[in-house]
């Protein structure tokens, strides 16, 4: 939909503005196209490392790719107060005052997604499973020093895994919010 609106503005632009006008608006949403395809980026590349599959993005380029966000959101926040500075001015046209409302809600959401994405945990662990519930979608498992921990996983994994004393390696997340509520992200037989 914000696509579709830069779009029918870009073209609106074209035929009433003159070309000064666009080469300007060109620019904004050139830059606000790579920074949606940075994003595009920084996510795919987050959900390979939750899983620990760095044969697309190696290791080094996602540790650099944490700084992707921080990045995003303070050009978003220069943008947009350049924009409010305009706008005190009277210098904006609706295209700015719309551009200025897209800006805010990036902000708002990539600092939603960051603030989120800080405070998960994860851990990994030797432990034998001790009961799959398949109708709750939760397995019961005994790490190795005897604590007893429950955590959701998906039903592929209910049905492979043995109850049988067979010792995984089992990596798990959290999020700090809800520590009780883990879910599996990867389990492998240790031989």
């Amino acid at each position: 939909m914000i696509l579709t609106r830069i779009f029918y503005t870009s073209v609106n632009l074209i035929l009433n503005k003159g070309e000064e006008q666009w080469k300007g608006r060109k620019i904004e949403q050139l830059f606000f196209l790579m920074a949606l395809c940075l994003w595009i980026f920084y996510v795919f590349q987050q959900e390979m490392a939750k899983y620990s599959l760095y044969t697309i993005v190696s290791y080094n380029v996602h540790e650099a790719a944490t700084f992707i966000p921080l990045i995003l959101i303070t050009a978003a926040l220069i943008w947009f107060g350049y924009l409010m500075v305009k706008a005190v001015k009277r210098q904006c046209d609706r295209y700015d005052f719309f551009f200025l409302l897209v800006l805010l809600l990036t902000v708002i959401l990539l600092g939603r997604y960051v603030c989120c994405d800080m405070i998960q945990g994860s851990a990994h662990v030797v432990a034998s499973v001790n009961n799959v519930d398949e109708q709750k979608g939760e397995i019961e498992i005994k790490i190795e020093d005897g604590q007893t921990l429950v955590m959701e996983s998906p039903e592929i994994v209910n049905r492979m895994i043995e109850t049988d004393g067979t010792k995984y390696w089992i990596s798990y997340s959290w999020n700090a919010g809800t520590p009780e509520k883990r879910t599996i992200t990867s389990i492998a037989i240790r031989r």
